[in-house]
């Protein structure tokens, strides 16, 4: 969407009158919010002003105004001929009724520059010359930024990948093909989920041992992380029945054995693994305090963080230099997550081409089918939540309405950590207490994993279907506690289930080559997994604010 607009009138003081109402009109038809609205006037006043001063009056349609929406950001483009100047260390704003060489004039211009310089962020200056040899000036400015850009550009990954991937499959050579994809897409996107990983285990880290540290006793402490604890396990044992109801309720309508291959003619047959609940809990004790974090063994990364803030709450006089230094650790590590996931849109693209150079045009059509099921798991788990919203005597809408932005964010971040900070801004706006979200959100990004568990529950168990092979019902309820045990466990980053899944199909008897079939599922089926996990966490935190009596029901039904 964009409009343009061009000023012909020669008097200095029409043309900005003129330029501004076209401005403020458009401005107010792009739906900006008032802070949005008062701060895109006063830049666009400040630089048409500016502009003016410097336009060379001897050309006609010497200001030419653009005004774009583009992926959600609402953008103006001023333009007007002139020589290059100084466009934010001059005083160059002026009032035009007032002479420069008065000092109110002076005044009134160095407040200006001053004011053009507060919005330094939101304007780009720029000289330009045209192919007549004409010069111009030109000030761009970023009138409001999108939340959901990021989704916008990670959709349109998602369809740009597919496109050229059926197009790479249908036209290249194999040989071109796996060049293509073992030097170019697979290398980019180990490196950009790489990077998220490396700052996996420090956020967990400092998040979880800032957030215990700022209570002043254990006995706070202890009723709301045993209420948040209480929560997380009983919902996700209704995860799980949910996935497993579903994969019986849709195994019917699954063509048995549709990807058995020759090699596969001897029926699999599910294994025994050495599943101990005993030995993991005895696990989640460290005997070295860097290797869980070189590991990425999240239990042991929880037990760390839970003695660090704890030592904190006893440490006395130093107690608020460590809860300080806790604070800092996690609003850089969030600070770096939020620079990496903008290379999440690169991640997806390559993803998506990679999925299809390697398992085929074809498979497509049984990945969007078990995509679907998997959705529709989803679509009840939300439903739940909402009914223990109604529970509370609390309006489900209004968790939704307010809750959209941030799950937005969370679907094209598709890391529960990543959404760390999106999560703690819908808490906020709910008007739940800091002193639960501060550790429901950070705990939930690396336990609560009720999409995690139903996806760990339907894919696996769809996928054995179409590879032909059967699963007993004896083995399913061993099958359920060890992806409950396994899904607490689970970092909070983008395809991290997938490096679970040999553990599953070894499980259950599948092929593990069905790895790479369902690696085609992970790109969609984890951002809505990831939503969902988010969407728990954030409920789990209403429902312990509303039982604490520490919700601001207010704010939560503004």
């Amino acid at each position: 969407m964009q409009k343009v607009f061009e000023v012909k009138d020669n008097n200095i003081n029409q043309a900005l009158a003129e330029a501004l109402e076209f401005i403020n009109l458009e401005l107010n038809n792009f739906k900006l919010n008032n802070k949005e609205l008062i701060n895109a006037q006063l830049m666009a006043e400040e630089a048409l002003a500016s502009l003016i001063e410097h336009a060379d009056f001897n050309l006609n349609n010497f200001i030419k105004i653009k005004i774009n929406k583009l992926f959600g950001d609402v953008k103006l483009e001023l333009t007007a001929p002139g020589a290059e100047f100084d466009f934010l260390d001059e005083q160059a704003a002026r009032s035009f009724d007032i002479n420069d060489e008065d000092e109110t004039g002076e005044a009134l211009g160095f407040i200006n520059n001053i004011l053009l310089k507060s919005f330094e962020d939101k304007l780009k200056y720029k000289h330009v010359k045209n192919y007549k040899g004409g010069e111009f000036n030109q000030v761009k400015i970023l009138a409001s930024k999108s939340r959901h850009k990021m989704l916008y550009y990670t959709l349109a990954a998602l369809v740009l990948g597919a496109v050229l991937g059926v197009i790479f499959k249908n036209y290249l050579s194999l040989e071109i093909l796996n060049n293509l994809n073992n030097n170019i897409f697979t290398p980019v996107k180990t490196m950009i989920f790489s990077a998220l990983k490396m700052l996996i285990a420090p956020i967990v880290l400092f998040s979880i041992a800032g957030c215990i540290a700022q209570f002043e006793n254990f006995g706070e402490m202890g009723k709301v992380g045993g209420r948040l604890l209480s929560y997380i396990f009983l919902s996700s044992i209704f995860a799980v029945a949910l996935g497993i109801a579903v994969y019986y309720l849709f195994k019917p309508f699954v063509e048995f054995g549709v990807l058995k291959s020759a090699a596969q003619t001897a029926a699999a047959a599910p294994q025994n693994i050495n599943f101990s609940v005993k030995d993991m809990i005895v696990d989640i004790v460290p005997n070295n305090f860097l290797r869980p974090l070189l590991e990425l063994n999240m239990l042991q990364i929880i037990f760390i963080a839970v003695i660090a803030g704890s030592a904190v709450v006893l440490s006395g006089s130093y107690a608020q230099t460590l809860r300080n230094f806790f604070d800092a650790g996690g609003a850089l590590f969030i600070g770096m997550i939020g620079i990496i996931v903008k290379l999440i849109p690169l991640a997806v693209f390559c993803s998506v081409i990679s999925l299809i150079i390697e398992t085929g045009v074809e498979s497509l059509a049984l990945l969007v089918q078990l995509i679907l099921i998997f959705l529709a798991a989803l679509f009840f788990m939300i439903i739940f939540y909402l009914i223990l919203i109604i529970i509370c005597r609390l309006n489900p809408l209004k968790f939704i309405i307010k809750y959209a932005p941030a799950g937005l964010q969370t679907f094209a971040l598709s890391s529960s950590s990543a959404a760390i900070p999106f999560n703690m801004d819908a808490c906020k706006k709910l008007g739940i207490s800091q002193k639960v979200y501060a550790l429901a959100i950070p705990l939930g990004a690396t336990i609560n994993m009720h999409g995690t568990c139903i996806m760990s529950i339907i894919f696996p168990l769809l996928t054995a279907v179409l590879f032909g092979v059967e699963v007993p019902s004896s083995i399913i309820p061993s099958f359920c506690m060890l992806v409950i045990m396994i899904s607490v466990g689970m970092p909070g980053m983008p395809g991290v289930g997938l490096a679970f899944y040999a553990i599953f199909f070894e499980f259950l008897g599948v092929p593990m080559e069905a790895i790479g079939f369902v690696m085609g599922s992970d790109t969609i089926a984890d951002m809505a997994c990831t939503m969902t996990n988010c969407m728990g966490d954030v409920a789990g935190a209403v429902l312990v604010s509303k039982s604490m009596g520490l919700l601001d029901e207010k704010v939560y039904n503004s």
